[in-house]
């Protein structure tokens, strides 16, 4: 019995490889998806917060000078 036992493990050996080898592939596959998905999901929420950021920032080192209205009555 143990030597049937045996001999069905070292037959089963390379379909087992095969579908551990499949699982991994699928795991690795699921976890690049759902990290990317959350690594865009962050880029889509932070986007408009830098683009606020750079515009406020712009607006302190190149900020509008207000001419004012000098009228002359000559």
């Amino acid at each position: 019995m143990a030597k049937e036992l045996s001999h069905a493990v070292l037959n089963n050996y390379p379909k087992v490889n095969r579908k551990v080898t499949g699982i991994k592939m699928t795991h690795e596959f699921l976890l690049r998806a759902f990290l990317t998905f959350t690594i865009l999901m962050v880029l889509q929420v932070a986007w408009p917060v830098g683009t606020w950021v750079v515009g406020e920032a712009m607006k302190l080192v190149d900020p509008d000078v207000i001419a004012p209205l000098i009228m002359c009555f000559s």
